[in-house]
């Protein structure tokens, strides 16, 4: 079988657009810049990128088979945590700003911000959502200021009534004792989403409501002289059988840019690989597919 190969989105020290090839631990910066989010739809990649100072953030658009800019977008979402292709809009998750919390629906057309829903007046830190069948699905931290801080507040939400009715009140709560939870994404006929600080992946079924979760890797690799920090699981892609899974250490760490991406069988979750980042924090992974030869070959 072929080397599947990756987008990766850091942020940090090193922060940047990465190519890599997992099985042969190798990492091909694209672009630099604070990534956070990552959307593919045909031959264009969509990569937004946090701008200092609470600026703002910007889309750099690429034509993948070559690999050359073709165009970039100023936003004013800050922490531009989720973004993804849906119909004839981009839709960009800002987890932080003067809106608070906010959904940015942008035309790809002439890339004009067409709308922009608040929700949660910084109080929640939501960080993605996905649109399944018209249904919007999102993942928060928590749901008041009298819960930061606190362990296992994060929600997975069903906030569709909230972006109909322009409000951050009718949503459904669909999972909770969660502790920061991200990447919400559909496979499988199951919601997925990372568990982030309880280092795990969970998994959803709407249609019976059963919740699975799947503790990936048995021992912290964040271990030295009798400390032990968690992994914080960030970053997941179900690809081709394989799940990838991205896994950082905390801001303030005793272990700062050891962050890493394990790549385990889907139907068995036994550990294929273990790939380490130059970079400081992971946030998306994605297939990298129709790539320009000159970079396959280069991470071949």
């Amino acid at each position: 079988m072929s080397s599947r190969l990756l987008y990766v989105t850091c942020f940090g020290e090193n922060g940047g657009l990465y190519l890599v090839n997992p099985e042969k631990d190798r990492w091909i910066l694209l672009d630099r810049g604070q990534f956070r989010s990552i959307a593919l739809e045909g031959n264009y990649l969509y990569a937004a990128a946090e701008l200092p100072d609470g600026m703002g953030s910007r889309i750099v658009v690429y034509e993948v088979r070559y690999f050359s800019r073709v165009r970039e977008i100023m936003s004013s979402a800050t922490c531009p945590h989720d973004l993804f292709v849906d119909g004839s809009n981009l839709v960009l998750v800002s987890s932080d700003g003067d809106l608070g919390e906010s959904v940015f629906f942008i035309d790809k057309k002439n890339f004009e911000t067409v709308r922009i829903f608040g929700f949660g007046l910084n109080k929640t830190h939501l960080n993605s959502i996905i649109n399944l069948n018209g249904q919007w699905i999102a993942t928060v931290h928590r749901l008041s200021v009298e819960e930061d801080k606190q362990a296992n507040t994060g929600r997975l939400l069903n906030i569709t009534q909230c972006i109909e009715n322009n409000n951050y009140t009718d949503y459904e709560i669909l999972l909770d004792k969660l502790w920061q939870p991200h990447d919400v994404t559909y496979h499988d006929g199951k919601i997925w989403l990372t568990d982030s600080v309880n280092s795990s992946i969970v998994s959803f079924d709407l249609s019976t409501g059963q919740r699975n979760t799947i503790t990936v890797g048995e021992h912290s690799r964040f271990e030295t002289d009798g400390s032990i920090e968690k992994e914080y699981a960030r970053g997941l892609l179900f690809y081709d059988g394989m799940t990838y899974c991205g896994f950082s250490c905390g801001r303030h760490s005793k272990f700062p840019g050891n962050c890493f991406i394990r790549e385990f069988d889907s139907k068995t979750n036994l550990l294929a690989s273990i790939t380490d980042s130059p970079a400081a924090e992971i946030y998306a992974i994605r297939p990298a597919e129709n790539i320009a030869s000159f970079l396959k070959r280069s991470v071949l």
